[in-house]
C-alpha cells in the first residue's frame, strides 16, 4: 500500500521547501506543485493515483504555504522551481511536472534543459513576475484548461501562445474542481495517464487502467 513521506528540499535560498513523496525505487519522478496561494493538498488523491500508475510522485509547498515556512513571492518561484528540480534530477531519470495558475508560468522556464521533459498545467495564467525574468525552455505540455469562454480564449490562450515545444490542450468541463480534477474526472485523468505514458516514461505497468464500476482503481 502507498503511503505518503515527508520530503524536504533546499530552496533558491536558505529556507527549506517541504512536501511529501510515495517512493518507488526505479520510478520517473513527477513534481506537482499548487496553485499560488494554496498547498499541496489541492491535488488531492492524485500522488496516489500516479504511483499506482508506476511513477514517484512528489508533491511540495512553495515557500510561505502549506507545510513550508517563510513569505511567499512569485517573483521567487522560478528559482526554487529549478532548485527542486536540480535536487531530484541528482536521482536519475526524466522528471514530469504539473502546475496550475499563475505559479505555472515558472514552468515555461524550465524544460528539457532540466530534464524536465514533460510537463501538464491547469487552467495556467501568465505572471509578469515570473515570465519578465528569465528565457523560455522547451518540453512537450499539456494544458487542461475549463471550459468557461474568459479563460479558454484570454488566459490560457496567452499562456499556450508564450510556451515554446510541442504543446496541445484538452478542454475540460469540470473545471470548478480545479486540480481535484486530475484524480475525480475519469476522462481527464486518461489524458494525464496517457501523456505521462508517451512522453515520460514508456513503461507498460504505467499505461492507464480503466476505473472500475464503483469508481475506484
Amino acid at each position: 500500500m502507498s503511503k505518503r513521506i515527508p520530503i524536504e528540499f533546499t530552496s533558491s535560498t536558505t529556507e527549506i521547501i517541504r512536501g511529501i513523496h510515495i517512493a518507488r525505487t526505479g520510478a520517473n519522478p513527477i513534481l506537482l506543485v499548487h496553485s499560488f496561494d494554496a498547498d499541496l493538498d489541492e491535488y488531492g488523491s492524485l500522488p496516489e493515483r500516479l504511483f499506482e500508475r508506476g511513477y514517484e510522485p512528489i508533491a511540495i509547498d512553495l515557500i510561505g504555504h502549506g507545510l513550508s515556512d517563510g513569505v511567499h513571492e512569485l517573483s521567487r518561484v522560478r528559482a526554487d522551481l529549478q532548485s527542486v528540480v536540480q535536487q531530484i534530477g541528482t536521482k536519475g531519470g526524466a522528471i514530469g511536472c504539473v502546475m496550475s495558475g499563475r505559479a505555472g508560468t515558472a514552468g515555461a522556464h524550465i524544460g528539457r534543459d532540466d530534464n524536465v521533459v514533460a510537463q501538464i498545467f491547469v487552467n495556467p495564467e501568465l505572471d509578469e513576475t515570473i515570465m519578465n525574468r528569465e528565457h523560455r525552455s522547451q518540453s512537450i505540455r499539456m494544458i487542461i484548461h475549463g471550459d468557461d469562454p474568459n479563460i479558454a480564449a484570454t488566459k490560457t490562450k496567452n499562456f499556450f501562445s508564450y510556451l515554446l515545444g510541442d504543446k496541445m490542450m484538452v478542454l475540460s468541463s469540470d473545471s470548478q474542481l480545479g486540480l481535484a480534477q486530475l484524480s475525480q474526472v475519469d476522462h481527464i485523468r486518461n489524458h494525464v495517464e496517457l501523456f505521462f505514458h508517451r512522453y515520460l516514461s514508456q513503461k507498460p505497468e504505467t499505461r492507464p487502467i480503466g476505473p472500475s464500476k464503483d469508481g475506484s482503481v
